[in-house]
């Protein structure tokens, strides 16, 4: 059987600085991911997209998070991305 090489796009963040001393972790699936990479990809706009993409399910977040300076991170998991559930905030020790 002839194995095919198929590269496919990555999503790789475990975490990302917002501001000083806060920290957005990212805990999705790599077939999220990639379904992430492939709609955005569809819509033919690049980096865009994507970043469309993540700016629907941190909306809400995006704004709020930066009020309240005991907020030391944020966690996003697949129940997040879907609107099931809201983000995991961890204040700071």
């Amino acid at each position: 059987m002839e194995m095919k090489n198929i590269n496919l796009p990555l999503i790789a963040l475990r975490g990302m600085t917002v501001l000083p001393d806060m920290v957005i972790h990212f805990d999705i699936s790599r077939k999220k991911s990639i379904h992430a990479v492939e709609k955005a990809m569809e819509k033919d706009t690049g980096a865009r997209a994507l970043r469309s993409i993540i700016e629907d399910f941190m909306l809400d977040i995006m704004y709020e998070i930066p009020k309240d300076s005991n907020i030391g991170s944020v966690t996003i998991t697949e129940d997040v991305v879907e609107k099931k559930r809201a983000p995991v905030i961890t204040m700071r020790a």
